[in-house]
């Protein structure tokens, strides 16, 4: 063998792990890289390996503790992945023998991508994007609750059977469910005119109803802990077109707070 293909296999490697390593990083080479190595392992008789499996330990369940040598049969479990119709899912599951932890383990870097779990659950990169993102957004709303706290702001609770803006009286309608249009929630809360609705809207009430103060003080907070006005959209599930109606009166109440609770 020449020096130029030792010195390909010398940065490669021979082995199934360094052969493997090499393709799953395959775009990572340039196309001058992948043409040497794959000469140099197809003359050294080593190209073949990437298709050899390597004998691994098996996986030991984290929760219950036994060894799964064959994929998992407990469904109950919360990391139980339950196969689709779909063959690529159906293979996917079965080579990490139904387990997301497993899946995990076995992964890269102990990551995987949004496009790899969703072929593993057999549902849409969407779905997963959405689902990161509502668990990003959750943890960031508590943040904000926490930080409510160090400040002396109005704090209320919505009364149930009362107008979410007036506050008049309306639990009879409620529970007649006379206005639909105008329910929030059934039996608890509502507005008792379109003039109210209007003037308080769901999403305030939303926002104000999990954090027991003006929507607000709540947004001015989320900017001053991500200091991203356009970033709250998607923590307070509002869209664009209210936060930017909203930047002047956040950059306001956030001058507000710095001066007087600084």
């Amino acid at each position: 063998m020449n020096s130029k293909l030792d010195t390909t296999l010398d940065i490669v490697g021979c082995t199934t792990k360094e052969i493997n390593s090499f393709f799953e990083n395959w775009h990572e080479h340039t196309e001058l890289t992948r043409l040497e190595t794959i000469r140099a392992l197809r003359v050294s008789g080593h190209l073949s390996t990437k298709y050899k499996s390597e004998c691994c330990e098996d996986f030991k369940c984290p929760l219950f503790g036994f060894t799964l040598i064959k994929p998992c049969g407990l469904m109950t479990c919360q990391y139980h992945t339950p196969v689709t119709v779909n063959p690529v899912q159906v293979q996917l599951a079965h080579g990490c023998k139904n387990c997301l932890i497993n899946c995990l383990d076995i992964s890269k870097n102990n990551r995987m991508s949004a496009h790899e779990v969703a072929n593993i659950l057999g549902i849409s990169v969407s779905e997963v994007n959405n689902s990161n993102a509502n668990a990003v957004s959750k943890v960031r709303r508590q943040k904000i609750r926490e930080n409510l706290e160090k400040f002396q702001l109005p704090r209320f609770k919505y009364l149930t059977g009362h107008c979410v803006f007036c506050e008049q009286y309306i639990q009879d309608e409620l529970e007649m469910n006379l206005w639909p249009e105008l329910t929030i929630q059934s039996t608890k809360y509502g507005w008792c005119s379109f003039e109210c609705k209007e003037k308080k809207p769901k999403w305030q009430f939303a926002i104000e109803k999990e954090f027991g103060c003006n929507y607000l003080d709540a947004l001015t907070v989320g900017y001053l802990l991500y200091n991203n006005i356009e970033s709250l959209g998607g923590i307070f599930f509002i869209n664009k077109e209210i936060i930017s109606k909203l930047k002047y009166g956040i950059q306001k109440n956030f001058t507000f707070l710095k001066t007087t609770f600084a």
